[in-house]
């Protein structure tokens, strides 16, 4: 007898993983037995409808390039069709002119972005409004001996076997989804938590970086394990922290934003109630939907 277990984690994808692996716990005649292949007919195409859901994707068909897609139900948003028509040289071009935003997101803890599907299910349309589409990346695990798991590049030689590090994955994310869906490129984010938010850092100093704004939330701030700071400059940040938190200190946060701004950042430093990883007291969705209006707005405060 087998519970009935579902959940983001367990789709149709897990199910078959199950099955083949647990099969043979069974009589010859229930092992023999295949899932069968439902056809299923598509209903029509509907302009501005994606249905809301949660998608493994890899980039290139690379397993180390795996993120999951969580898409937001988008009744009435017209963010499939829009184009922009321009002549140049009396030839007429159509271009895709996105209207949804792109959060990449780099988790906490092993890196695996899956254990946060739940919580980014609900938050796409209670904090984000459906106005967005979150990649849930997931970290490369290149060696059983691997310690840190968002690799970035001044950590590279810990790990000879690693292809790539986290800066150009994220951003090949983002191309992968762009590909897909006209994003509007003005709203492409990309947020760390925990241990993803020194990653998070490192991403927003490369020289070139496909985010408009960084959002870290519970993540310590060592510049000795950064580039140079230089990049930092008129590139937007928005800093989480609780102030009784005492794995990581508000003051080192604060001294993060300072050192940022410094070097030219714009940065906006706000406290939150709560336990970690979105444990947040009070409205659960305010920290992250302030988080985002900010990064949107191009204010300087």
């Amino acid at each position: 007898k087998v519970p009935f277990v579902w959940g983001p984690s367990h789709d149709a994808e897990w199910w078959h993983r199950w099955w083949d692996t647990n099969k043979v716990k069974f009589s010859p005649e229930v092992a023999a037995l295949t899932i069968p292949n439902l056809h299923i007919q598509n209903s029509p195409k509907q302009a501005g409808f994606i249905r809301r859901g949660r998608r493994l994707r890899m980039v290139d068909n690379d397993p180390q390039q795996t993120y999951y897609l969580i898409t937001p139900g988008l009744t009435g948003l017209k963010s499939a069709l829009p184009r922009t028509i321009s002549a140049v040289n009396g030839n007429i071009k159509r271009e895709a002119s996105g209207t949804i935003g792109l959060i990449v997101v780099l988790a906490g803890g092993d890196g695996n972005g899956d254990y946060l599907s739940y919580y980014w299910l609900d938050a796409v349309s209670k904090a984000l409004h459906d106005k967005y589409m979150i990649a849930l990346a997931v970290a490369p695990r290149w060696s059983p001996k691997q310690s840190i798991a968002w690799l970035t590049r001044g950590g590279r030689n810990t790990v000879q076997e690693a292809r790539f590090t986290t800066e150009p994955l994220v951003a090949a994310i983002v191309r992968d989804v762009e590909a897909r869906y006209p994003i509007d490129a003005s709203k492409v984010f990309l947020h760390g938590v925990a241990e993803g938010g020194m990653a998070a850092y490192a991403c927003s100093l490369e020289a070139t970086t496909p985010f408009k704004g960084f959002y870290i939330l519970d993540s310590t701030f060592h510049s000795a394990l950064l580039p140079s700071l230089t990049f930092a400059k008129n590139r937007r940040y928005i800093l989480q922290n609780s102030q009784t938190d005492k794995q990581i200190p508000f003051w080192l946060v604060s001294a993060g934003a300072a050192l940022l701004r410094k070097q030219g950042a714009l940065v906006r430093l706000s406290a939150v109630t709560g336990d970690r990883d979105y444990k947040f007291s009070g409205d659960h969705w305010q920290p992250v939907e302030e988080a985002v209006n900010w990064l949107e707005s191009g204010n300087k405060n």
